[in-house]
């Protein structure tokens, strides 16, 4: 679904361990920055 992320424990197949959840949360985070991004682009070329 566009514009959920999920880290740790919810995520399908997740290992359950907090350095997982710690990793996972970061690129979670990298992943909502570049979804703005598009948002953000998508919204000035309207």
């Amino acid at each position: 679904m566009p514009g959920v992320f999920a880290a740790g424990d919810v995520r399908l197949g997740s290992v359950k361990r907090v350095a997982s959840a710690v990793g996972e949360g970061g690129i979670s985070i990298r992943s909502v920055h570049q979804y703005l991004a598009h948002l953000r682009e998508s919204k000035s070329e309207a």
